[in-house]
C-alpha cells in the first residue's frame, strides 16, 4: 500500500476530500493535492514524495492535473531514494498542459522504494496534481 507525504497540502479551504496530499494517489481524477494556500501560501518549491512500501524499477510516471484549473506547476524533477535521505535526479521535465495524462519517461530505470516530484517553477505561487502514478516493475 502507498503513502504520500507533500510539502505542504491545504487542509481545509479545498472542501472534505480535495487538498489533501492522499488525493494524489486515489485513482481519481476528480480528486486533487493542493498545496497550502489559506492559512500560508509557501513559494515553490512544492513537493510530493511517495513510498511504494517496496522496491520498484521505475520506467516513467504518469501526470494528471487538477481538472477544473490550468495555473499549477510546469517545471519540476523526479527524484529517487531507498531511504528518504539521499535522493538522485531522474530527470527535469514539463507539464506541457493541465489536461489529460501525461508521461515522463526517467533517464534510466532505476530502482527505487521512494519516488518525489519536486516542482519548482509555475504559473503561482502554489501548486495541485490530480494524480501521481507510476509504472515499473518489483525489484
Amino acid at each position: 500500500m502507498w503513502s504520500v507525504n507533500a510539502s505542504s497540502q491545504e487542509d481545509s479551504g479545498e472542501g472534505p476530500v480535495n487538498g489533501w496530499a492522499a488525493a494524489a494517489i486515489d485513482n481519481d481524477v476528480n480528486s486533487f493535492w493542493h498545496s497550502a494556500w489559506s492559512q500560508s501560501s509557501p513559494d515553490y518549491p512544492h513537493w510530493l514524495s511517495v513510498d511504494m512500501g517496496e522496491n520498484v524499477v521505475v520506467s516513467r510516471v504518469e501526470l494528471i492535473g487538477r481538472q477544473n484549473k490550468n495555473d499549477s506547476f510546469t517545471d519540476f524533477v523526479i527524484e529517487g531514494s531507498m531511504d528518504q535521505t539521499r535522493w538522485t535526479e531522474y530527470g527535469a521535465f514539463k507539464m506541457q498542459s493541465q489536461n489529460g495524462p501525461q508521461n515522463f519517461v526517467l533517464m534510466q530505470t532505476p530502482t527505487m522504494r521512494y519516488i518525489r516530484i519536486t516542482m519548482k517553477k509555475g504559473a503561482a505561487n502554489y501548486a495541485h496534481l490530480a494524480e501521481f502514478s507510476v509504472f515499473g516493475q518489483e525489484d
